[in-house]
């Protein structure tokens, strides 16, 4: 590794946060702790990370998704490491976690913890080809006549509607 590594860690729990902060700092890690979703996500849009460690429920169950997600999507290369204590979703997430998401809990020894983050960095993560996401206004604006000829094949299928005495074309005028 060369320089030292910017770590974000999420945990809601002071205790955890300042153990994992104090080991990775002296292991040459830069470390910033959080205990907040939102601390989290302001951060993760205005700074780069190169690991995530992140407890899954912070305040919230499963809230820590949230910010893996907000992780992958403004940093795809960064390690994403998740904290959690309970067995099932550990091992759901191991059977489910992308090669590149490395899985850590509280019963992690701080050696292993470090040692995982390392190798993760060393190794680097398959690039994954992200897909410009569109937000749904913009998909249906795309597909305007689709979803109106649609709509109306719908309508048409429907005696009340069906009823009502209008062109195709004063049925769909206020539709878009």
């Amino acid at each position: 590794m060369s320089g030292a590594s910017t770590v974000l860690v999420v945990d809601d729990e002071e205790t955890i946060s300042a153990m994992l902060r104090r080991v990775l700092e002296n292991e040459g890690f830069t470390v910033t702790a959080v205990e907040t979703v939102r601390e989290a996500l302001a951060l993760i849009s205005q700074s780069r990370f190169d690991v995530l460690i992140s407890d899954l429920n912070i305040g919230h169950p499963a809230a820590g998704f949230v910010v893996v997600s907000a992780m992958r999507r403004t940093h795809p290369d960064a390690l994403t490491l998740f904290l959690t204590g309970y067995p099932a979703i550990r091992n759901r997430s191991r059977s489910h976690a992308p090669a590149r998401q490395r899985l850590s809990d509280q019963g992690h020894t701080n050696q292993g913890t470090c040692r995982e983050i390392k190798t993760g960095l060393v190794q680097g993560q398959p690039r994954r080809h992200l897909h410009k996401t569109k937000r749904a206004p913009d998909v249906i604006e795309e597909n305007k006549d689709v979803v109106i000829a649609h709509w109306l094949q719908q309508v048409m299928a429907n005696d009340d509607p069906r009823r009502v005495e209008l062109s195709e074309a004063d049925r769909i005028d206020h539709v878009p």
